[in-house]
């Protein structure tokens, strides 16, 4: 199964740039395909893109996290991002 995971984050947003640094780091240590894409929903003039991405999930809030099926919206604390992710993508065996 292809793995559908992505990060959307707004520009300037100081929760959005917590998660940024932990899936960055995560995805040096994952295969390409595995890789959490980062989409940044923020248009300078309007507020919010309409990247086909966004349109595909239902949220209210940033960040968003969602990774195969299961989303987290807004804010958790960079350690429960990065324990979520890493005890999900070593389940998977991903990591």
């Amino acid at each position: 199964m292809k793995a559908i995971r992505f990060l959307i984050v707004q520009r300037g947003c100081p929760h959005c740039r917590k998660y940024l640094q932990t899936v960055e780091r995560i995805n040096r240590r994952l295969d390409i395909e595995k890789q959490i894409k980062i989409v940044d929903a923020t248009d300078e003039r309007y507020g919010i893109t309409f990247d086909p991405i966004t349109s595909m999930i239902d949220f209210d809030a940033f960040p968003v996290l969602y990774m195969d099926g299961i989303k987290k919206e807004g804010t958790l604390s960079r350690d429960d991002a990065e324990n979520f992710l890493l005890g999900y993508l070593q389940v998977l065996g991903d990591l």
